[in-house]
């Protein structure tokens, strides 16, 4: 989250945050804890006291990687152990791999 990388990145406690923003240090933990949702006025406010563009605090983060799924076959008969550990269900190995 923005707001939380500025504040960390100044060593600005929470309490220090509500008071530059004029609201209640229990206001901004239910925000950065995404309890509750930043006002518009409040987003503004945040803009001056970290001198960056009210866009900065509107644009949503990166969406983490997505995760593909792909089948892999399973080793011919030959190749399994004697106890069968290769074998799975409709006998495919289903592999997650970050895209």
């Amino acid at each position: 989250m923005v707001v939380e990388r500025a504040r960390v990145s100044r060593g600005e406690s929470r309490a220090a945050l509500a008071r530059a923003l004029g609201v209640s240090p229990q206001a901004v933990s239910h925000k950065l804890d995404g309890v509750r949702p930043w006002s518009l006025d409040e987003v503004d406010r945040l803009a001056d006291h970290y001198a960056m563009p009210p866009a900065a605090f509107l644009i949503a983060p990166p969406a983490s990687p997505a995760v593909t799924l792909r089948a892999v076959p399973t080793p011919p008969e030959s190749e399994t152990s004697a106890t069968g550990s290769y074998r799975t269900l409709n006998r495919v190995n289903l592999l997650a791999q970050a895209a």
